[in-house]
């Protein structure tokens, strides 16, 4: 099954209405000019429900002759309104701060995108990081140059 949710009034795409068939839970979306696509059974219900719009209970029919099926589905808006929502005023000005920090200047910005990429540069290649050089941790030199002299001297032979 295809086809378009269109406004009642203007015929325009509406996007996002979600279509469901009922006795099955599958749900689709429509693309932002209207059109969807969904696999429906002769018989299924179907239910169209979007924000701002009235929902919209559709049965596909039982005797059609063909697989395929277009529907075209107007939506008339609706006049439902959310409920009152109630904004009271902070108390004193350093409470404020705590929900709404002031804004970061750009050089704040950038010397905090720096620090990060000097750190994750720290963690994932292995070197201590200045500013003015890149120094190598080498932690296993010393059991290395153990490791070579045993072997050089026959140490690491079965007995």
């Amino acid at each position: 099954m295809a086809g378009y949710v269109l406004t009642a009034d203007s015929l325009i795409g509406i996007s996002s209405v979600q279509i469901k068939i009922e006795s099955h839970g599958r749900i689709t979306k429509s693309e932002p000019d209207g059109h969807f696509y969904l696999v429906a059974a002769m018989g299924d219900t179907l239910s169209f429900t979007a924000v701002g719009f009235k929902t919209i209970i559709y049965i596909t029919p039982i005797d059609t002759w063909s697989r395929q099926y277009t529907i075209i589905q107007p939506m008339t808006t609706s006049n439902d309104y959310l409920s009152t929502t109630f904004c009271f005023p902070f108390r004193s000005k350093p409470y404020i701060g705590c929900f709404f920090p002031a804004p970061k200047t750009a050089s704040q910005v950038a010397q905090e995108k720096l620090d990060a990429d000097n750190y994750e540069k720290r963690l994932t290649t292995g070197f201590k990081f200045s500013y003015t050089e890149f120094t190598p941790r080498n932690i296993f030199k010393h059991d290395w140059e153990q490791f070579k002299q045993a072997w050089s001297n026959g140490d690491l032979k079965n007995k």
